[in-house]
């Protein structure tokens, strides 16, 4: 019986693992308030657009890119980690229920570093109405980023908040995040059909990696704040 090759990881998929991996190892390599600050910061910010494309690419890429694929129940967890003590183990194509669960939790971590950071900086300098409109509206930017990937509804959140943070950089961003999101959301059907749509989807991962670049544009007024603002 001849053995078949099945290509499991594409190379988006594979390009993502070793970049997550390497900005990972030099954020943590450049942490601190040295001289290589910067160099952690725009790690972190690489990594943030990483997992936007990466939320995007699992609704869109190749069968075992797409989070369908592996989307396991708590039963078919419990049922894999009983059958690995056993003489016969459950194989799987791609990730294993159990490593899928760890897939979600490594993603929701993201969301929740990303929001954390806002307030770090926050709380790392002068209290102040502006710094706190700064760190709501970059807060939100994450949320919105990484956990509401197709609801174009939930950019209007975005919309009383980022113009009050004072930021012309981050006005012309949103209002490009806005412009992107009427390209495929007028699309009839559900969110998750955006899969058939062809080039229209690109426009949804254009959009979410500019909401990155809005959230880095927010957190770095923040960092910028703590000397120029009063309490």
């Amino acid at each position: 019986m001849r053995n078949s090759r099945i290509l499991v990881w594409d190379l988006p998929t594979r390009a993502f693992h070793w970049l997550l991996a390497l900005c990972f190892a030099g954020a943590f390599a450049t942490g601190g308030s040295g001289p290589l600050h910067g160099v952690h910061v725009a790690l972190g910010y690489t990594m943030l657009g990483l997992v936007a494309f990466r939320l995007v690419w699992g609704l869109v890429g190749t069968r075992y890119a797409r989070f369908r694929s592996f989307a396991f129940g708590p039963k078919s967890v419990l049922a894999y980690l009983r059958s690995l003590a056993s003489r016969s183990p459950q194989r799987h194509v791609g990730h294993n229920p159990a490593g899928s669960w760890a897939i979600w939790a490594l993603l929701s971590l993201v969301v929740l570093v990303a929001v954390a950071a806002s307030w770090r900086e926050l709380v790392r300098g002068p209290a102040g109405r502006d710094r706190t409109l700064l760190a709501v509206a970059a807060a939100a930017v994450a949320f919105v980023a990484f956990a509401k990937v197709l609801s174009p509804q939930y950019l209007l959140f975005l919309v009383p908040l980022v113009p009050l943070a004072g930021s012309a950089a981050a006005s012309a961003l949103l209002l490009l995040a806005l412009g992107l999101t009427q390209v495929w959301a007028r699309f009839p059907g559900p969110f998750l059909a955006l899969t058939h749509l062809g080039p229209a989807i690109w426009a949804a991962l254009a959009r979410n990696l500019v909401l990155v670049a809005l959230y880095a544009v927010l957190l770095r007024g923040l960092r910028a704040s703590r000397t120029t603002s009063s309490p």
